[in-house]
């Protein structure tokens, strides 16, 4: 079986964020998703769209990830953002 590079061995592997909406919705990025050292995306926590604050249906903040081709991991009603450490398989 072939070994890992070593830049895949990194800490940031190892590490994802759970985000949660106020109705329960949950989704999890690692943190290499994050890191642009792995790709050029990003995540974005917003309180305002086109200038203005979001409404109650939305906000008041929503995570965005612009670059995924779907927004299925794109929350409204943020509650929480947790960084959590994923075992060892």
């Amino acid at each position: 079986m072939n070994e890992f590079p070593d830049f895949m061995k990194r800490p940031a592997n190892k590490i994802a964020t759970s985000s949660q909406a106020a109705d329960g919705y949950r989704v999890i990025y690692s943190l290499a998703e994050l890191d642009s050292d792995f790709q050029d995306s990003g995540v974005i926590v917003a309180d305002k769209m086109d200038g203005k604050p979001l409404d109650d249906k939305a906000g008041p903040l929503r995570l965005v990830a612009p670059h995924d081709k779907r927004p299925a991991r794109w929350i409204r009603m943020l509650q929480t953002i947790k960084v959590v450490s994923v075992p060892p398989s």
